[in-house]
């Protein structure tokens, strides 16, 4: 067995609100008059709702005014229930009315909400609906469908409220309440997406452009068209996001958001290509945020000037030594102003000055910086320190993937991450062998298909002093080279090991013959870094028989 090595919407939550409390309290007797009323109640019953009391064909229009009357002076509308008032006071009622049978199913839905039978509720709103379409009374149809998905929607079943709502605005586009109950749709499906599922995501993008190609003069337009925005960034699409939000003014209602998407838009762009060029576009654009006066640094800094300040610092990691610089000086003043700092964004910007103080070779502000980034024990921070010095001086990441090991070993030690892998690493790293040892016998032991830690526990068994744990270093080295495909990288990083160790531990002979048989099976070593470990080990062989 090898080693693995590769790594319809549901859910959302009620919306909050009440349920019905009982569809005939308002006491009318006319059979007519009680499936009004108990189909209102359950429309406002639930909230928040798509809409006031609608106004519908029939007889039943004047109670149904009456359920408005009370529904409006028991609760504050919200900007969408006075629009779709508006539309609904406008809007010509139909001739139609419907059959008899509508409203006892309309009665009957009541009982079945009132009892919790939600889903029989829902079928015969939807028989109901029926119905009245195929009589011609659309408009009460629609009311009807409203229903049914406001009926889901209070129940969090949100992705199935969504088609329903979408489904009955697309039957009914003229309907003045229809670009509403679209909007609805959004909504809802918004609240269960997953940024992990691009289905999820594409989805929720045809129903926004669904929107503007059907509704684009409708009041709800505008939201549509900012939830466009809203999906880049769930997506990561940062170029585009740059362009969308190049076109937002001050006098945009979504400005203050806009600008924080911008920090995080370019912060998306620098981690994906830290480019000089990429850098110096998003220096133009994030400057003024910090730089509100351009002749001095901030009195008082924002979260959002604080995070603009953080992004810059990060993407000038890889950049020359003046970029180094500018970088550590944005983090000191942003560290060191006024108002305290959020804590979280403490830690990532202290480790970020850390690994940039190292990188310029100033292990006194690195000192200085770690005990804002880590609080805990002296040894552990010096420990963290020359750990993290080492692995710059080895290259073994770029100056940004060491911020982020830092960081991650910071959360660990402080609890963060529990007793998992991220803990294990951080013990480590901060010198607490003993402890990481035990916790990685115990993954290991958990993960036996999980090659990143049967790696990690092999290296670190094999930097003891202890000969038992190198020789047990030696035996986990040969199982994963066992389960690793022969000739690959992986497969020449245990043989390497192994080579190793045995050097190491005295065992001459076998190292030899193991190298021996390595070059006459695998003569390309595994190419020229490989090929040079190799060569390394056969001198050290070489000196240690003389």
């Amino acid at each position: 067995m090898r080693f693995d090595q590769s790594p319809s919407p549901t859910g959302g939550g009620d919306r909050g609100g009440g349920t019905a409390s009982g569809w005939g309290r308002l006491g009318v007797t006319l059979p007519f008059a009680r499936a009004a009323c108990a189909e209102r109640k359950l429309l406002n019953a639930l909230t928040p709702p798509l809409a006031p009391p609608l106004k519908r064909e029939g007889k039943t229009c004047r109670i149904v005014s009456i359920l408005l009357s009370l529904a409006c002076s028991a609760a504050a509308q919200s900007p969408l229930d006075a629009d779709l008032d508006r539309a609904a006071a406008g809007f010509e009622r139909a001739a139609t009315e419907a059959p008899d049978e509508v409203e006892t199913l309309a009665a009957a839905a009541g009982a079945h909400y009132q009892d919790g039978h939600v889903d029989e509720a829902v079928a015969a709103l939807d028989r109901a609906a029926a119905l009245a379409f195929r009589a011609g009374a659309t408009g009460r149809s629609f009311e009807l469908s409203l229903t049914a998905a406001e009926a889901l929607r209070s129940q969090g079943r949100l992705a199935d409220a969504a088609e329903r709502f979408q489904q009955a605005a697309l039957r009914n586009p003229r309907d003045p309440r229809a670009a509403a109950a679209h909007a609805t749709a959004i909504e809802a499906l918004g609240a269960t997406l997953d940024p992990a599922r691009p289905d999820q995501l594409a989805a929720y993008a045809k129903l926004l452009e669904q929107h503007l190609a059907t509704w684009s003069d409708a009041p709800t337009a505008q939201a549509a068209r900012w939830g466009r925005v809203e999906l880049l960034a769930r997506r990561r699409q940062w170029e585009p996001l740059l362009d969308a939000l190049a076109q937002i003014d001050a006098g945009d209602p979504h400005y203050e958001r806009s600008r924080e998407l911008l920090v995080a838009a370019h912060a998306g762009c620098l981690a994906e290509e830290p480019s000089k060029e990429r850098l110096m576009t998003a220096w133009n654009d994030l400057q003024p945020l910090i730089f509100v006066n351009p002749t001095k640094w901030p009195d008082a800094w924002t979260p959002l000037q604080r995070e603009a300040a953080l992004t810059l610092a990060r993407g000038a990691l890889e950049s020359d030594a003046d970029g180094l610089e500018n970088a550590r000086r944005l983090l000191r003043q942003a560290l060191a102003a006024r108002p305290l700092p959020d804590p979280a964004w403490e830690r990532r910007a202290a480790v970020t000055l850390v690994v940039s103080s190292l990188a310029a070779g100033d292990s006194g502000e690195a000192a200085k910086a770690i005990e804002s980034a880590y609080p805990g024990p002296a040894d552990e921070r010096r420990q963290l320190l020359e750990t993290t010095h080492r692995r710059l001086l080895a290259r073994a990441g770029s100056l940004l993937d060491e911020a982020d090991r830092l960081e991650r070993s910071v959360v660990a030690l402080e609890g963060g991450e529990g007793d998992g892998v991220g803990a294990a690493a951080a013990l480590a790293d901060a010198g607490r062998d003993a402890d990481a040892r035990r916790l990685y016998e115990r993954l290991a032991a958990e993960r036996p298909d999980d090659r990143g830690v049967q790696v990690a526990y092999a290296r670190l068994l094999a930097q003891s002093k202890d000969a038992a744990e190198r020789a047990a270093a030696l035996a986990r080295w040969r199982a994963i080279e066992s389960r690793s495909n022969a000739g690959s990288d992986d497969w020449f990083e245990a043989r390497l090991a192994r080579v190793r160790l045995m050097t190491e531990l005295g065992q001459h002979g076998d190292a030899r013959k193991l190298l021996a048989i390595t070059r006459l099976l695998e003569p390309t070593l595994g190419g020229d870094k490989r090929r040079a470990e190799f060569d390394e080990l056969s001198k050290m062989l070489g000196e240690a028989s003389r």
